[in-house]
């Protein structure tokens, strides 16, 4: 794969994470295309433009709202409501949108049954699923004016860190040990063990429909940086690429720094990984935003890196991404 290093206009260059990944200079046109959301290990939520399918950094700003060490982002399938899981309360919020999809006002919502740390959202048909830190999910269905009815909990095999869904059919559940697991939608059911060998920690997954992949971000310790691995979810049994196994179709996608969140829409993708300095290079530490085509054989391709103005990443860890398009 075609390698170029170029330096960005602050005069920092690309961090290792982008250096096994084609860069490109974009269009010159500026068309919103939407919107990711980040969680950058704080009490704030960000949204940053997304702009020829390329994040904007200098776009990025707060969202209006108090969370309360926020975790997840979610948005109805109407694009009209934005539901945010605080982590540090065990609460939901939810946020009404304005023209351009950031939060017009935003207040706890209650849902009738309890949440314990919640870590994840996504939404699947009119439903809204929250994992919990009890070894739950817990299942809402999501009403015309955004409003939580018939919640209740479900039990699953273990906690999930990261939770995403294809469409109505099926959650795919990333748990703090490692281990992937799918469930029948609506009602999560039959549970089922994925093959996947974790190498480092998980930290995000994220299901994308194009090319049905699970895509998984990861972060593979000070000196392997880290990956972001796919899972072949039309093959019978579900294959995923192990590290560095370059021999399956597609290679697992290898970046020498932390990968924290990954999100993908149809042929684009997003993720976010933290460049520290090192032996071999001469760059600062740096949180960054960057913004990939998707091969047709699910490789990430044509990245752009844009550095965070927010850099929580060095002493929180935690960030979460999550993509809403127009």
């Amino acid at each position: 794969m075609l390698i170029k290093h170029k330096q960005l206009s602050i005069g920092l260059a690309i961090p290792f994470a982008s250096l096994l990944i084609s860069c490109s200079a974009g269009s010159s046109s500026n068309t919103v295309n939407g919107y990711v959301y980040l969680i950058p290990g704080s009490n704030q939520v960000q949204q940053c433009q997304v702009v020829n399918n390329v994040v904007n950094a200098a776009s990025c700003k707060g969202m209006d709202g108090t969370f309360e060490s926020p975790t997840a982002v979610a948005f109805d399938v109407s694009k009209t409501y934005a539901y945010v899981a605080n982590g540090g309360n065990s609460t939901l919020s939810i946020c009404t949108l304005k023209n351009d999809k950031s939060f017009n006002s935003c207040e706890p919502i209650p849902i009738g049954v309890p949440l314990s740390k919640p870590s994840s959202l996504v939404v699947a048909g009119n439903n809204l699923y929250i994992s919990n830190s009890n070894s739950t999910v817990t299942m809402c269905t999501i009403g015309d004016t955004g409003v939580l009815s018939a919640c209740s909990n479900k039990s699953v095999i273990e906690s999930f860190r990261s939770i995403t869904a294809n469409s109505s059919s099926s959650l795919y559940g990333l748990t703090n040990s490692g281990a992937i697991y799918s469930y029948s939608l609506p009602d999560m059911t039959n549970g089922t063990q994925i093959n996947y060998t974790e190498s480092g920690v998980s930290n995000q997954i994220n299901y994308n429909p194009t090319n049905s992949l699970l895509y998984i971000a990861a972060k593979n310790g000070a000196l392997l940086g880290g990956s972001i691995y796919g899972c072949n979810l039309t093959a019978n049994p579900v294959s995923c690429m192990t590290a560095f196994n370059t021999s399956l179709t597609p290679p697992p996608i290898i970046f020498p720094a932390p990968i924290f969140a990954v999100a993908t829409a149809n042929t684009q993708a997003y993720f976010i990984d933290y460049a520290v300095k090192n032996i071999l290079s001469i760059e600062s530490p740096a949180t960054l935003i960057n913004s990939c085509s998707i091969a047709a054989n699910g490789e990430f391709a044509n990245c752009n890196a844009s550095v965070l103005s927010t850099d929580n990443l060095s002493t929180k860890g935690a960030l979460a991404i999550t993509y809403l398009g127009l």
